[in-house]
């Protein structure tokens, strides 16, 4: 049977290779053209990691039922093994949207004020989130998605309470699983974040390709700017 993978789309290939080497250096932050670089090679990365959840979440649901007990993967290290691949993929989407917010924030800077920030202010979700900015309006179809994710990946690194949702598992696809109490007060009620792993690559999939349209379209204005003065 085949699987219906959610892979993340690619900006364009042609975009890529004539952007590439034309990103501006910064004087304090080095040569972005390799940050907008990195970016790049780590989603083919990312796309082999979500085929293998998928992958392999079709194999185990499909002995479980054959009651194929025998299949090697029908055990507990199965569920260990695959939620820490589904926790390395949201750690990797949270560390790349920070690094497009950072990315964001300094080419509309130096845009609008023709000079680079002396510090990058806006350089997470949380500080997306919690701004009036402009990217705020950019990105208005990713603010729940972007939410989400900080919520579920803060929930990964912080959460007293974590491991209650360590065996829970997508009876159809695979799904993301998380529980916290907020700041782990106890005042705080219990939260469980139960969300469809498809749903949040479509997310970041909207995500990463806004922003890196919006950088593509900051780096076309900079570079006219540049070439006006001369």
């Amino acid at each position: 049977m085949m699987i219906d993978i959610p892979l993340i789309k690619n900006h364009d290939n042609k975009t890529i290779s004539n952007k590439f080497f034309g990103m501006p250096s910064s004087k304090y932050f080095g040569l972005l053209q390799n940050k907008y670089g990195d970016v790049i090679i780590r989603i083919h990365i990312l796309n082999k990691l979500i085929s293998e959840i998928f992958l392999e979440h079709n194999l185990y649901t499909s002995a479980v039922a054959l009651e194929d007990y025998s299949f090697e993967q029908v055990n507990q290290n199965f569920y260990s093994k695959f939620r820490y691949k589904t926790e390395t993929l949201i750690y990797w989407f949270r560390k790349t949207s920070d690094e497009l917010i950072g990315l964001q924030y300094f080419m509309f800077y130096i845009v609008e004020n023709n000079a680079e920030p002396d510090v990058i202010k806006i350089e997470s979700i949380g500080n997306l989130l919690n701004s009036d900015s402009y990217l705020k309006v950019v990105h208005d179809k990713s603010l729940i998605f972007l939410k989400l994710l900080n919520d579920v990946s803060n929930s990964y690194k912080h959460s007293f309470i974590d491991y209650e949702a360590a065996f829970l598992f997508g009876r159809y696809e695979p799904t993301l699983n998380s529980a916290r109490r907020k700041w782990n007060k106890s005042e705080n009620h219990a939260e469980l974040f139960e969300n469809n792993l498809r749903d949040i690559v479509t997310g970041f999939t909207q995500f990463y390709n806004d922003s890196m349209i919006f950088i593509d379209k900051q780096n076309d204005v900079f570079f006219k700017q540049a070439t006006d003065k001369k």
